[in-house]
């Protein structure tokens, strides 16, 4: 699905790209989930659709506003190690 290819200019780089069955698969992945989507916006109806990105939307910035804690600032400090 995926291949390695060295980088043409940096030994130590290795870049990597999907074959062409990794490609099919996400564009089948992707039809599937943009299919999934426009059931759920069918099934909610209009109202409920807004509702549902509105709150998506108050997720999203909740989570960018408040990302997790730096864990390896947390272990310098003496606190236990987090896995």
């Amino acid at each position: 699905m995926v291949e390695r290819m060295p980088d043409a200019t940096d030994r130590r780089v290795v870049r990597i790209k999907l074959t062409e069955q990794g490609e099919m698969i996400t564009r089948r992945a992707k039809d599937h989930m943009n299919q999934t989507l426009n059931h759920l916006v069918e099934y909610l109806g209009e109202d409920e659709s807004d509702q549902l990105a509105e709150l998506l939307l108050k997720v999203r910035r909740f989570v960018e506003d408040n990302p997790p804690p730096n864990l390896d600032r947390l272990q310098m400090n003496g606190d236990e190690k987090l896995d």
